[in-house]
């Protein structure tokens, strides 16, 4: 017949359907955001919170990452070597040169040793990576490897001489690179011209000309019309 109303430490037995069984107190052992006992999906707030973790040591590379993560999180850095930034560079972007690679970074973020990917809870972090030596007068970019055919050109948020941050969902191979080539985008209003680090390029000799040439178009074919 029916159920009926049992309590101990962990669990309740629903008077509803005693099959039903929840958990008092979740556990989760081994932190796969799962309870080990009734494996109901439990909140990543149970087990996050923004905090600021770091890896590296005085004279290497220093890494920084802020943002929501697992409470037990771990940052780590390995510097790439030169030949294999170069070789990974140009694996993917085949067209890039030598020169314009400036150094390459394994970064990831783990808790209990499981690897953290923000995406995967709807986060980004901010990464900054510092002791570096750039040329402030160039522009800088990130080849980020996200698989073994795909990468993507991140913007570099903030830049110094020694640093630079940006802002990231998924950790992996990072390669610095200097840009040069430069994007036009249309929006259907307004022309941006954007370099490749993601920053628009003021030009409003650019876009007067542009205008010109509509009001022109424009005036052509009302004469042809009335012609």
């Amino acid at each position: 017949g029916f159920g009926v109303w049992k309590f101990n430490e962990k669990f309740k037995i629903s008077f509803v359907d005693n099959k039903l069984i929840s958990c008092r107190e979740h556990i989760d052992k081994d932190l796969d955001m799962f309870c080990d006992v009734c494996h109901l999906e439990l909140p990543f707030s149970n087990y996050a919170e923004i905090k600021r973790v770091e890896a590296g040591n005085s004279g290497e590379n220093k890494l920084e990452i802020y943002g929501y993560m697992p409470k037990a999180s771990n940052a780590n850095i390995v510097k790439m070597s030169d030949a294999s930034a170069i070789s990974t560079a140009k694996r993917y972007k085949k067209d890039i040169q030598d020169e314009d690679i400036v150094a390459g970074f394994d970064i990831s973020l783990d808790y209990d040793n499981k690897k953290y990917e923000p995406s995967e809870y709807s986060q980004k972090v901010d990464v900054k990576i510092s002791n570096l030596d750039l040329d402030i007068s160039k522009t800088y970019a990130l080849l980020h490897i996200i698989d073994d055919s795909n990468y993507e050109i991140l913007p570099i948020k903030e830049m110094t001489k020694d640093e630079i941050t940006f802002t990231t969902g998924s950790f992996s191979t990072y390669i610095i690179i200097t840009v040069g080539t430069n994007t036009v985008t249309f929006d259907g209003e307004n022309f941006k011209v954007l370099d490749t680090n993601g920053n628009e390029i003021k030009m409003v000799l650019l876009w007067l000309v542009v205008r010109i040439l509509v009001l022109t178009s424009y005036l052509i074919i009302i004469m042809v019309l009335q012609g």
